[in-house]
């Protein structure tokens, strides 16, 4: 399987490298637009399906280490596949009838394979994929319906537009998990690991943007761009503040991936279409890289899921740590990664462009809040006080494997403009000097923990009271440090009790009886 892979890699990079600017492979087995077979290849197409290959190979031999001694891992493996190959297929289709065939296959995939394990759990959130999955489905449905016979008769095409840019982006919102859709993604997490590594990082909640991207962008009006960024902006506010009281670790990673599918979602609607599409590509790999680290620690800890009962982390293991801050700091789009090349520029779009001060208060408040939960699941992972044994397995697959991603993640603009791909002179030049920053700041950081075991800055009362300390030689006022203190206690306190409820609606079994309420209203 991962020779295979790999092929399969060669040969779109091959592609990527010796492929005009669009190229189209395919014919048309009848005159009737819906039933045409039609594949278009472009740069930014092969730009995607080489991530999503590249990822897709590094995730299978990651799941032979993960589950091989599974009894059903040969349907695993088959599910898995089938599941590529339907991103694969929605990715470089261009008629309706893949697309709808690749749209399926996706949703009936995901559906087997959070179905996995059999249990209670699994079937619930089963249950509740394929619904919310299918409320898209019939919007996709309904947008074709309308569609297809206009198209085809070629009268009335454009005064049916509105119905079906509106249709599609209901069915992308569903796709994607964007408000009020989100419910689904974080229940999601009971499928196996290496599944949702793929799912959230190139494959299924992609779908959803990919597909406004390719089908309804050239068509958008201001309206549908507004309720976009307003979708966006709410998913992300939203995911943040659960994100910040959630104590399953793999629901916190879920729930950052919603966060980031927003602000792709946003930024697309404020019509910067190839800066979402970068961000997509940038998200994959750094993504990829955070849930691979995370099942390592799961599989190594007796498949825990609660980080309170980890053991901590800080005094050992560099290799994973410097893996885990790489991705962490992808996410939060800090200085010297992937992460805040795009998210610079979309941060400037925000503050300059012309939206509302709602829209941009709260874009800010969804960054902050993904430093804090970033910051939350860092220090429940790696300075945690638990007595859980941690069985350390040294593997190729794990020390090994996910060496490309962590290059890609810290040096995917540069890995751009290597391969010429045509992009702003603005990310080729922030992403060469990131690289080198990144590779110096790693080895000193190296150097400096193997001569300074006791160093000042691992010093808890110095990483606890260090902005405290630096505020006092800023101000010297008292009332700065209780301005600091009651600061932040009642901004904890308040997004606590602000998204409590919000929580549990997720938790419980409104939202299974909600949607079936809403799928029984429309099939009636």
């Amino acid at each position: 399987m991962m020779s295979l892979c790999l092929y399969i890699f060669v040969f779109i990079l091959v592609l990527l490298l010796l492929s005009s600017t669009s190229s189209t492979w395919g014919t048309f087995m009848s005159n009737w637009e819906f039933l045409s077979f039609m594949v278009v290849v472009s740069y930014s197409q092969t730009l995607f399906l080489a991530m999503l290959i590249f990822v897709f190979s590094i995730i299978m031999p990651y799941s032979e280490y993960y589950m091989g001694q599974d009894v059903n891992y040969l349907y695993y493996s088959l599910m898995m596949t089938v599941f590529f190959m339907s991103m694969v297929l929605l990715l470089i289709c261009n008629s309706l009838f893949l697309l709808l065939t690749g749209w399926d296959l996706l949703g009936i995939s995901s559906f087997l394979l959070v179905l996995y394990n059999k249990n209670w759990e699994s079937v619930n959130s089963a249950l509740n994929t394929v619904m919310s999955n299918r409320i898209g489905d019939f919007m996709l449905f309904l947008g074709v319906l309308v569609w297809v016979p206009f198209v085809s008769m070629g009268v009335g095409v454009w005064s049916w537009n509105g119905v079906f840019m509106l249709a599609l982006f209901g069915a992308a919102s569903t796709k994607s998990a964007q408000f009020p859709f989100s419910g689904w993604l974080p229940k999601a997490m009971a499928a196996p690991t290496p599944t949702s590594a793929l799912v959230h990082s190139s494959t299924l909640v992609t779908a959803g943007v990919l597909m406004m991207m390719k089908f309804v962008v050239p068509m958008m009006s201001s309206a549908l761009m507004v309720k976009m960024v307003w979708a966006g902006l709410l998913t992300m506010t939203i995911a943040g503040m659960t994100a910040l009281i959630e104590e399953d670790v793999k629901k916190v990673v879920a729930l950052s991936t919603l966060s980031q599918m927003g602000l792709s979602m946003s930024t697309l609607g404020m019509g910067y279409c190839w800066l979402a599409y970068l961000h997509l590509i940038s998200h994959g790999f750094f993504k990829s890289l955070l849930f691979l680290q995370i099942g390592y620690m799961m599989h190594s800890m007796s498949s825990l899921q609660d980080p309170r009962m980890f053991m901590a982390l800080g005094k050992g293991h560099f290799y994973l740590q410097v893996q885990m801050k790489i991705s962490l700091l992808a996410l939060c789009g800090q200085m010297f990664t992937s992460g805040m090349i795009t998210k610079e520029v979309i941060l400037n779009h925000y503050m300059y462009g012309t939206l509302s001060v709602l829209m941009v208060i709260l874009f800010m408040v969804s960054l902050m809040l993904t430093f804090l939960y970033s910051y939350r699941l860092w220090l429940s992972l790696f300075k945690g006080s638990s007595v859980t044994v941690f069985v350390t397995q040294s593997s190729f697959l794990v020390k090994g494997v996910s060496c490309g991603l962590v290059i890609l993640s810290a040096s995917y603009m540069l890995w751009l403009s290597f391969n010429f791909v045509i992009i702003p002179p603005l990310f080729v030049n922030e992403g060469a000097s990131s690289t080198v920053m990144l590779v110096v700041i790693v080895l000193g950081l190296y150097s400096y923990t193997k001569n300074y075991k006791h160093s000042l800055l691992s010093s808890k009362f110095t990483s606890d009271y260090a902005l405290l300390e630096v505020c006092k030689l800023l101000f010297p006022v008292k009332f700065v440090e209780m301005l600091h203190f009651s600061f932040n206690s009642k901004l904890f306190v308040s997004l606590k009790l602000s998204t409590l409820r919000l929580n549990l609606y997720m938790k419980g079994a409104n939202t299974t009886a909600l949607l079936f309420i809403i799928l029984l209203v429309l099939f009636w």
